[in-house]
């Protein structure tokens, strides 16, 4: 289903890249969060837009700081900038559409997702992660060698090798780290949902875990999913847990 494309200005420097995907008598929106590397783009999110428009849900995403169509340089990709542009995204919908505003957020998204939940609170009346990051810093820290963490720690700026230079600096790391959403519990636990692949190699289910056993969330395990969630039936099982914590069925079930 078509999506429209949206450019909101901050007073950063840049612009915010966004797709709109409300459709006609919605009964809520959901903000969707792209992880690390990924974009507004992304195949998930764009599968999550095709179920819940079919169910009278309408969904808004937009590219993070230096990743898809953002003019951002990747060095804007800092937590504040990640927080004032949330925050510029949630005004206008606010504004736009007079109706409850949810959240499915992907890894760095999903560590996004509760930082802004930790300031904001209200915002959202429900927030689905998919395999949060967490403790992102980590994440980042462990996709490195001990070579090359040595490297960014002594100033070198480190490319990731993605499609789009994605150069990660001491600064950003540092960054990362230093927003460590475990150090505050956050309100309304019994928002959120937590569901994370038994076999993630690139974020460790052990920090949804203890998020989880920390803070009363619940946490669903698909057993044999990666990050990517590339089984067979894993990215139908996504859409399901999404459909059932969001609550929504067609006016005919």
């Amino acid at each position: 289903m078509n999506r429209t494309q949206v450019t909101l200005d901050t007073n950063r420097g840049y612009r915010i890249s966004c797709l709109d995907g409300a459709v006609a008598g919605q009964k809520a929106l959901i903000l969707c969060l792209h992880g690390f590397a990924g974009s507004k783009k992304s195949p998930t999110i764009e599968r999550l837009h095709n179920v819940m428009s079919a169910l009278k849900v309408g969904t808004f995403t937009f590219d993070w700081p230096g990743h898809g169509e953002s003019d951002a340089p990747f060095s804007a990709l800092t937590v504040e900038n990640c927080m004032q542009d949330m925050a510029e995204v949630c005004e206008y919908l606010r504004g736009k559409y007079k109706v409850p505003l949810w959240c499915f957020a992907t890894s760095l998204g999903g560590f996004l997702a509760m930082s802004y939940h930790l300031r904001h609170p209200e915002t959202f009346e429900q927030i689905l992660l998919r395999s949060p990051a967490l403790k992102m810093g980590e994440v980042m820290k462990a996709a490195m060698s001990k070579e090359r963490f040595e490297r960014l720690m002594q100033g070198e700026e480190l490319d990731f090798g993605h499609d789009r230079p994605l150069r990660l600096t001491r600064s950003y790391f540092e960054d990362l780290r230093e927003h460590d959403i475990f150090d505050e519990a956050p309100l309304y636990p019994e928002k959120i949902l937590i569901i994370h692949g038994d076999q993630d190699q690139t974020v460790p289910i052990s920090y949804s875990q203890r998020y989880s056993e920390q803070n009363g969330i619940p946490l669903h395990i698909l057993k044999g999913a990666g990050h990517e969630y590339d089984n067979p039936g894993d990215q139908e099982w996504i859409m399901r847990e999404a459909v059932e914590f969001f609550s929504v069925r067609k006016a005919d079930e």
